[in-house]
C-alpha cells in the first residue's frame, strides 16, 4: 500500500497549523473592512441601472470568465439593453479607465476582457477600470439603457450591485474551505449572505442525478436559503486562428496559464497524444523562451492564452496556424439563473 496519500496528509496538516494564524489575522482584517462597508463608515456608490456582479469568496479557478460569455450571450438574445463588461483588467500593462477597442490587446485591457472583446466586439462595451465607481459613472452618463456586468467586483465593496452570484467549484467548495493563506478564501464564508445566488461549476461530466442531489442536500441550510445552480464545462472543438479543426489523436504540447487547469489537461489526454505539458501561473506573460524546441509542434492552449501565445509566435515569425485553443461552453442542470437576472433587470428598469 503507497504512503503518498499518509505524508500529503501529514504535510497539510502541518501546513494547517502553521497557516492558521495569518488566516485568523487576515480574518479580523476582512471583516473590519467589510463591516465598515456595511455600515457606510466607507463611502459606497449605487446606481439606478442593472449592475450584475459575477464573483468569488476564492481566489481563482471557479470558472468566471465562461459564466460571464454564458450570461453575455443570453443577455443578448433576451434582452435590447446596452450590455457593458466591466472588469479590473487583471494582468494588464495598464492603468485607469480604458474602453476596449480595435487598437487593444491582453496587455492593454488584460487577458480576460480582451478574450471577452475579440469574442463579441461591437455587441458589447467592454471597459476595463481598478476603480469599478469611475467606470460606472462613466456608463450612467454615456450609455443608455445599459446592464453592467461587473467581473470578479464581489470584494470591490465600494459599489453596491444589483444582484450577485457567487461561483464555486463542486470539487472544492467555498464553506469546505479555508481563509487565505490556509486555504484560497477571500473572505469569511459569511460573505455568502450579501449575494443572491450560487452557482456550483465544474461538475464531473459523470456526475448522475442522484449525485447531484445528494451535493445540493449537503448544502448548510442558509446557503440552500439562496438561489442555487449547478453547472458544468462542455468542450467544443478545438480550433486555430483559420477556424481549422485538429484530428484526435495528434501529438500535442498542451499550454495552460490559468488558476486550475486540471480538468483542461484531462481531457487532452484523453483526446491527444500529449508530448508535453506545460502549466504556468494563472495570468502569466508569455516570452519566447517559454517555447523553446515547440517550433513546428503543434500545441493546444486555454482559450485566455491563446492570443497572448500567438502574440509570441508573430514576433518569432513561426506559424501561428500551429496554435489551437479548447473553447468551453457552460452547461446548466435542469435550471439556471436568466429569469431571476431577466427579473431583476425589469424590476430595476422600473424603478428607474
Amino acid at each position: 500500500m503507497s504512503s503518498k496519500p499518509t505524508i500529503n496528509k501529514y504535510l497539510n496538516a502541518v501546513k494547517l497549523a502553521f497557516t492558521l494564524p495569518l488566516a485568523i489575522i487576515f480574518d479580523v482584517i476582512t471583516r473590519i473592512r467589510n463591516w465598515l462597508y456595511d455600515f457606510d463608515v466607507f463611502q459606497r456608490s449605487r446606481y439606478a441601472f442593472p449592475v450584475i456582479c459575477i464573483g468569488n469568496l476564492q481566489m481563482g479557478g471557479t470558472g468566471k470568465t465562461p459564466h460571464t460569455e454564458w450570461l453575455i450571450s443570453r443577455l443578448l438574445e433576451q434582452t435590447d439593453k446596452q450590455i457593458v463588461l466591466l472588469s479590473r483588467g487583471y494582468g494588464r500593462k495598464t492603468k485607469g479607465f480604458f474602453l476596449a477597442n480595435e487598437m487593444d490587446n491582453s496587455e492593454t485591457i488584460g487577458d480576460e476582457p480582451y478574450q471577452i472583446w475579440a469574442k463579441y466586439r461591437s455587441k458589447i462595451q467592454v471597459i476595463v477600470c481598478e476603480k469599478r465607481s469611475v467606470a460606472l459613472d462613466w456608463v450612467k452618463e454615456n450609455v443608455q439603457n445599459p446592464v453592467v456586468i461587473m467581473d470578479d467586483g464581489f470584494q470591490h465593496r465600494a459599489v453596491v450591485p444589483g444582484y450577485s452570484i457567487i461561483l464555486s467549484p463542486a470539487n472544492k467548495l467555498f464553506f469546505k474551505d479555508y481563509l487565505f493563506p490556509a486555504g484560497t478564501l477571500r473572505e469569511s464564508k459569511v460573505g455568502i449572505n450579501r449575494a443572491n445566488a450560487l452557482i456550483i461549476t465544474k461538475l464531473p461530466p459523470d456526475f448522475k442525478s442522484l449525485e447531484l442531489a445528494k451535493l445540493v442536500n449537503s448544502l448548510p441550510e442558509h446557503i440552500k436559503s439562496k438561489e442555487v445552480y449547478l453547472s458544468r464545462f462542455i468542450y467544443e472543438s478545438i480550433r486555430n486562428e483559420s477556424d481549422e479543426t485538429l484530428k484526435i489523436g495528434s501529438q500535442v504540447v498542451a499550454i495552460a496559464g490559468i488558476a486550475d487547469a486540471s480538468s483542461f489537461f484531462n481531457f487532452l489526454k484523453s483526446e491527444f497524444a500529449l508530448v508535453k505539458s506545460l502549466n504556468f501561473n494563472d495570468h502569466h506573460n508569455y516570452s519566447a523562451a517559454d517555447f523553446s524546441g515547440l517550433e513546428d509542434i503543434q500545441v493546444i492552449c486555454t482559450e485566455k492564452d491563446f492570443a497572448k501565445i500567438t502574440k509570441v509566435y508573430k514576433k518569432l515569425g513561426w506559424n501561428t496556424a500551429d496554435v489551437y485553443f479548447l473553447p468551453i461552453k457552460v452547461v446548466f442542470e435542469e435550471r439556471d439563473p436568466l429569469n431571476n437576472l431577466l427579473a431583476y433587470i425589469n424590476a430595476t428598469n422600473a424603478k428607474a
